[in-house]
């Protein structure tokens, strides 16, 4: 007996019904919307799903296969079949992942692609096999790499081999056959609010006490906190704007970065109590500054910013100074403030 057809059922432009068989690598759904046009999805050289629409299911075929063949002509002519994992990550990491993460980001990147390279990188991307990813994250986790960390950096070996199945050195992702390893769930316990008053209390005597209420009081990140300019304050309309953030990147320091997201942007409504301690951080910060032989000037996105929370000598403070400023007004340890 012929087997049956198996797939997405859909109406032809002539009017019967087809069935879509499986999709090759790369191509994803076709299907028909409720405007009558049509659309199919197929991932980019990237890993990303990208969409593409037309009148008829046929036209929107071959608008997928020109988008497919636009993407593989894209490809680094330099890689080929025997394009190793190590080479292709390299390649990833200077020119996916650098435009895609903050500069704070692109180093945790960087060590997970060393670790890839140090494990895989000499084995071909066509070659690479589902048993030796799986080998190679035990290695990572008795080598004394925690699971958390384990997995992250599995996540970033399926990202850069995405990018090779989007090239066709390979026909296959390896690593969505192998699971990412468990870590262990943390409890952590917050502050009630009796706590947290306790804290921006004993907090309001120190130099950066306003940090603190920020923190607890607004709910905002320690990056953002540390961001914060003078120009982006409003003491007359008690509101605040999240416009940069002040971010740790290997081998510069703490420097003046975009806020982790986009969601952080925006008008911020400050409590009284927030901006009586604001003002006192003004007061504190001016007579530093007179005090100061030397005070830089902080620019981000090529504006000058004035910093409102600042080292005795202006420099930008580092998010050790916030957090231990907080736990040491605690009785008992609980979860940080959040980044």
């Amino acid at each position: 007996m012929p087997r049956r057809p198996s797939g997405k059922r859909g109406k032809a432009d002539g009017g019967s019904w087809v069935v879509h068989g499986r999709a090759a690598n790369g191509e994803g759904s076709i299907y028909p919307r409720s405007d009558g046009r049509w659309t199919a999805t197929f991932r980019d050289a990237t890993g990303r799903t990208r969409t593409v629409s037309a009148r008829t299911g046929e036209l929107v075929l071959s608008k997928r296969a020109a988008a497919l063949a636009d993407a593989r002509n894209q490809a680094p002519t330099r890689f080929d079949r025997s394009t190793t994992v190590g080479a292709l990550a390299d390649w990833w990491l200077a020119n996916v992942a650098s435009t895609q993460v903050r500069p704070s980001s692109l180093a945790k990147y960087a060590d997970r692609v060393a670790r890839i390279k140090g494990g895989l990188g000499s084995t071909s991307v066509a070659d690479l096999r589902p048993e030796q990813v799986q080998a190679w994250l035990t290695g990572l986790q008795r080598e004394g790499l925690s699971a958390s960390t384990a997995a992250d950096t599995r996540l970033t070996l399926r990202q850069v081999l995405s990018v090779g199945v989007g090239y066709g050195l390979a026909r296959s992702n390896v690593t969505e056959a192998v699971k990412p390893p468990r870590a262990p769930r943390q409890e952590a316990r917050a502050l009630t609010p009796e706590e947290a008053r306790t804290v921006i209390a004993a907090a309001a005597s120190d130099r950066l006490g306003a940090a603190i209420a920020l923190l607890f009081v607004q709910g905002w990140r320690i990056s953002e906190v540390l961001g914060l300019g003078w120009g982006d304050l409003d003491f007359a309309a008690g509101t605040a704007r999240i416009r940069r953030a002040a971010v740790y990147v290997d081998g510069q320091g703490t420097v003046l970065g975009p806020p982790k997201t986009a969601g952080s942007h925006g008008l911020h409504h400050l409590a009284p109590g927030v901006l009586a301690l604001l003002d006192r951080r003004r007061r504190i910060q001016q007579g530093e500054r007179d005090g100061s032989s030397r005070w830089p000037q902080h620019t981000y996105g090529g504006e000058p910013v004035d910093l409102v929370f600042t080292t005795k000598n202006g420099d930008i403070v580092n998010r050790q100074a916030i957090t231990s400023c907080s736990l040491a007004r605690r009785r008992q340890p609980v979860s940080t403030p959040r980044d």
